[in-house]
């Protein structure tokens, strides 16, 4: 815009979307500038009970199905600003909770359509839950279940130094008051709340605060600055630890260095003349173009990461040998934070200045980074080394090293809610036929077109994986992956003009094409994992003659265990399929070795994880019959038994079918909208899993059945949190390959139910019709009618509970569940109460449905 005088008549100054009342999630900034003792009294109740709920949502399908679609909109509000739980400050190495991935509408509506539920249990829709979830276990384990409250700083000459004004807060109250990124401890400070002045009460969603204390604390300057805050009563252990504003702080004051513009222009050619001042100004130094490339290489998150790793040193073996040395490891980690956290404030301002941190030779900026990578070598928070893990919180845990670190304190109590979802999932082939009818697939296989229509499926579904493994074998960051893959599913429908001919077809026949080309495009993306064999053990197969060809062998290994984060060296016997892995399991149960058995996911091997406690012998034994353990190579295709799910763990991460899920999309939310019936009728086989397996053969009329859950714990790994049919709350059987079904919960009435046994006499299936109108599928869980309640728990009730009764005694905070190991925390006098909880809503009682069937 020229320079120059211009009438606005009407505008608006100033960021007004900060001016909102918001509640921030916190941030490990935080919990690392407090006690390990502060934290888990005042972080540790809100934290537990949140972890509680998770763990109940995570075992219901119900409940999950609907908070992965409310987590939806709850980011819908954060990309149109108006979530009421989300953070301003967006860094992915600060602020966890924001990933590069964003939901797949795709995904969210086929689970609004999907009234019945009949693709929950499929590998693609159990994948996306289950990355939603990881997501919200790992910002428990990182950031903990607090929120912050916040709002916008406006500064005002009424308030004195070391006072604030939030309208509606009473007078007198104090306030704990930080800002994001959190450079030190010093940047949190406690204010009284003046409510004196009522001109100041009439602006809500403000702070308003004495400007010196803003710039001096938190660096403000009032652009949109966005304060986070809390009632001090409500952290009452944390309030001790924080410094008044006007108290001597731990480290140098931080002040905003003079801002480098990236173009820099000569004004001195302009006069008066009007004329003059519509030109554009003589560019002296730099470029836009040099400008936007310049604000995208900052290194916030990178330095934030090293003050939090610095911060939560604690000090090793040779630091705690004498005084001397004691001392020396606070100098140094003092010195080296103060470096940090003045190249902290540098790069924060990356999009307004061009310094960096290698320009400031104050700091030592040229050597900063090597510095503080060198010193954290010797001083190792594995915190920040895992909280990144793909595997986290799917697989592992965080870790918990007992250092007293506070970053550990929040991981080791959501570790003890956490649980894996079930580690035997159904293949993708057991759902091949469930998403069309069978009057559906029956007439697409008598279509002349179709032959040419699967083998074309088959064709682009080959295509897409070999587009896969070279992003990987090139190793493209996420966002270029996903731009390539994007591009793919664009071009299906030209891959099917080209492949099949179909422009000379009239809109009908092109429609019927893209009917057929959808159909097996399903099906050839839930075949089975492997083409070969059912039986990849059958004498003179592949996998048959090589694993004959390989010894067992016995030694130290290092693994990744299941819930361990980072690789362990255990005691390891590895055996190829077959007899070889047989006669190592039966060794070791009929020795009472304790074992964990993993299935290697690049070769046919089983690895057999021994227990610390593997008596002697046993070890010796193993050390003389197969020595010399060492990694072997095979290049064919893994097929795994699938007994063996049975018993043993898997490693292999097999496709999820997503391909079918991005393309042809209306055809697909079509077909699951003809979808929502039960009309071909309900099976289940397996009886001998169940409770019915005495039952005698027969038919039993008007039936009412529920769709349930193998126990988690059941001893067969391949049925755990599997779905089955029940009868009168007990367990009828599993259901067999093609049957459509329903989300668990799901109750019906079967007119006719028939049960059938094999030769020998045993009752092992059951198949029936089912009553159409009598299909209910529950808005609520069982459990919830119980008394869970979507936002809280009966746990996490107890620990709300537990909570604000230690605080009106005085008593330090202990978990509802124990926690190891035991913090030390001192005994307090505090007589405040605590921020008050809503009480869990009231739920209706559990509907009781009289079973029929003895």
């Amino acid at each position: 815009m020229p320079r120059g005088e211009y009438e606005l008549p009407q505008a608006v100054i100033g960021n007004r979307e900060n001016a909102c009342h918001r509640l921030y999630r916190n941030s490990w900034q935080f919990t690392t500038s407090f006690s390990a003792e502060a934290i888990e009294q005042d972080f540790g109740p809100v934290t537990q009970a949140a972890a509680e709920r998770l763990r109940v949502i995570q075992s219901d399908p119900v409940m999950l199905k609907r908070h992965v679609i409310k987590l939806y909109h709850q980011s819908q509000h954060i990309l149109e600003g108006r979530d009421e739980g989300s953070d301003t400050y967006h860094d992915q190495d600060v602020d966890e909770g924001q990933g590069e991935n964003r939901e797949d509408p795709v995904m969210i509506q086929l689970l609004r359509k999907d009234k019945l539920g009949i693709l929950n249990a499929t590998p693609k829709v159990q994948d996306y839950q289950r990355s939603r979830l990881q997501r919200a276990w790992k910002e428990l384990a990182i950031n903990g279940g607090h929120k912050h409250q916040s709002s916008r700083a406006v500064p005002s000459r009424e308030l004195a130094r070391g006072e604030v004004c939030i309208p509606g807060v009473p007078d007198g109250e104090v306030i704990i008051v930080t800002r994001s990124p959190i450079p030190s401890r010093d940047n949190i400070r406690k204010y009284v709340n003046n409510a004196t002045v009522e001109r100041l009460q009439n602006y809500r969603g403000c702070i308003w605060m004495n400007a010196d204390d803003a710039a001096e604390y938190h660096q403000g300057d009032f652009d949109g600055d966005q304060m986070q805050w809390d009632l001090a009563r409500d952290l009452p252990n944390i309030a001790q630890e924080v410094k008044w504003a006007g108290e001597p702080g731990d480290f140098k004051g931080i002040q905003q260095r003079p801002k480098q513009p990236y173009v820099t222009t000569d004004l001195s050619v302009y006069t008066e003349d009007r004329e003059s001042l519509k030109q554009a100004a003589p560019i002296i130094r730099g470029s836009v173009l040099e400008g936007a490339l310049g604000g995208e290489h900052n290194k916030v998150g990178l330095v934030a990461n090293w003050i939090g790793r610095v911060q939560s040193a604690q000090p090793n073996e040779q630091d705690r040998l004498t005084h001397q040395s004691m001392e020396a490891f606070h100098t140094e980690k003092h010195d080296l934070l103060e470096r940090l956290m003045g190249a902290l404030q540098v790069e924060v301002d990356y999009g307004k200045s061009a310094e960096r941190l290698e320009d400031i030779e104050e700091i030592g900026g040229e050597t900063l980074i090597a510095d503080a990578q060198d010193w954290t070598e010797a001083h190792p928070v594995p915190f920040f080394d895992h909280k990144k893990d793909p595997d986290l919180y799917k697989h592992v845990l965080l870790p918990d090293t007992g250092s007293g670190s506070a970053v550990e304190v929040l991981p080791r109590i959501t570790n003890q809610a956490w649980a894996a979802l079930p580690v035997g999932q159904k293949e993708r082939r057991y759902f091949q036929a469930v998403l069309h009818s069978e009057e559906e697939r029956a007439a697409a296989l008598t279509h002349p077109l179709y032959p040419i229509i699967e083998e074309s499926a088959l064709a682009y579904k080959e295509q897409f994986n070999a587009l896969v493994a070279r992003n990987i074998k090139e190793t493209l960051t996420a966002q270029e992956s996903a731009k390539r893959i994007g591009a793919f599913y664009q071009h299906c429908d030209e891959f099917v003009a080209q492949g099949l001919g179909i422009e000379g077809l009239d809109a009908e026949g092109i429609e019927e094409v893209k009917d057929l080309f959808h159909l097996a495009l399903w099906k050839v993306c839930h075949t089975s994992e492997t083409h070969h064999d059912k039986r990849p053990l059958e004498p003179g197969g592949e996998i048959d003659e090589w694993s004959q060809r390989q010894p067992i062998t016995f030694g130290p290994k290092p693994l990744q265990l299941h819930k361990q984060p980072g690789l362990t060296e255990v005691d390891v016997v590895t055996a190829p399929f077959g007899a070889k892995t047989e006669s190592v399991k039966r060794y070791l149960d009929q020795n009472n070795v304790t074992y964990t058995a993993y299935q290697q996911a690049k070769a046919p091997m089983m690895d057999f994880v021994l227990a610390p406690s593997t008596p002697q012998s046993v070890i010796r034994y193993l050390e003389n019959q197969h020595p010399d353990h060492r990694s072997v190579r095979f290049d064919g295709q893994v097929n795994r038994p699938a007994d063996y799910d049975k018993w043993s763990i898997p490693r292999s991460r097999s496709g999820t079918g997503s391909l079918t899920y991005n393309v042809c999309v209306p055809q697909l939310l079509a077909a699951i909208e003809r979808q929502q019936h039960l009309r071909e009728g309900i099976q289940a086989m397996g009886l001998r899993h169940g409770d019915f397996k005495t039952q005698s053969p027969g038919t039993r009329a008007n039936i009412v059945l529920r769709v349930g859950q193998f126990p988690h714990d059941h001893p067969d790994k391949s049925l755990a949190g599997q779905p089955c049919l029940m009868s009168n709350d007990k367990i009828v059987g599993a259901f067999p390959q093609n049957q459509k079904i329903p989300i668990v919960g799901t109750v019906f009435r079967s007119p006719e139910l028939t049960l059938t046994a094999n030769q020998q006499g045993t009752v092992n299936a059951v198949e029936g019709d089912v009553e159409q109108a009598s299909i209910y599928v529950p808005i609520q869980s069982s459990r919830e009618t119980e008394g869970f309640a979507d936002n809280q728990t009966l746990a996490s009730v107890k620990a709300v509970r537990a909570a604000k009764k230690s605080v009106r005694c005085g008593v330090p905070y202990q978990p509802v569940k124990a926690i190891e190991p035991p913090a030390k925390v001192k005994q307090t006098s505090r007589t405040r109460q605590s921020a008050q909880f809503s009480k869990p809503a009231r739920t209706p009682a559990r509907a009781k449905a009289e079973m029929q069937m003895d």
